[in-house]
This record gives structure tokens, sequence and C-alpha cells, in this order.
């Protein structure tokens, strides 16, 4: 694995996001930034808040996984 890898662009993210969750990060998230937190080989980190105002992170992840973390 690489840590220190090019984030994918907005566009891709999400439409990662559409397909894997079944909406758009505007339907999912009260707020969601484009600009990655981090990066590396099979995901990357973008800061959220949720729609009761709570604030976390979500990895968009690549086609070849399936999952979430």
């Amino acid at each position: 694995m690489l840590d220190d890898v090019a984030p994918f662009d907005p566009a891709t993210v999400r439409a990662m996001v559409t397909r894997e969750l079944g909406r758009s990060p505007g339907q999912l998230f009260k707020a969601f930034d484009d600009r990655p937190l981090a990066s590396a080989s099979i995901a990357q980190v973008h800061a959220v808040e949720l729609p009761d105002g709570r604030h976390g992170g979500r990895g968009g992840i690549p086609p070849q996984t399936t999952a979430f973390c």
C-alpha cells in the first residue's frame, strides 16, 4: 500500500459515494468537503457533517473495494 498518493478528483469521489451508498453526498450529509483530509492507495478521507450536526470522516473508496470504512 502507498500512504502518499494524489487524491481522486471531487467528481470521481462524489460519483463513488453515490454509487456505493445509493444517494449523493448532498443527500447524505449536511456538508461534504471535496478536499480530502488524507489519501492513500485504497482510500481517501473527507470531512463531513452529518444531518444531526455531528462531524466525521468517511473514505472515498475506489471501485475495486466494496465497503466504506
